[in-house]
């Protein structure tokens, strides 16, 4: 189960879990954080990938707005 850093925090200054669960749970949102990152890279570079196919990079690279 994934618990928000937030909770883990808490309950880690509560004494109700250990540093580990703690550490999980900062790794996971690490992860998540990353993966949404990862996920706008792809994205941005299909983008390009669909404008430099189609001619539109070239064309706007010689008339920027």
């Amino acid at each position: 189960m994934v618990v928000p850093l937030e909770i883990a925090e808490d309950a880690y200054r509560l004494g109700q879990t250990g540093l580990i669960e703690l550490l999980d749970s900062s790794r996971t949102r690490t992860e998540i954080k990353l993966n949404h990152l990862e996920l706008i890279q792809n994205e941005i570079e299909a983008e390009l990938d669909v404008m430099n196919a189609s001619g539109l990079l070239a064309v706007y690279f010689e008339n920027p707005a």
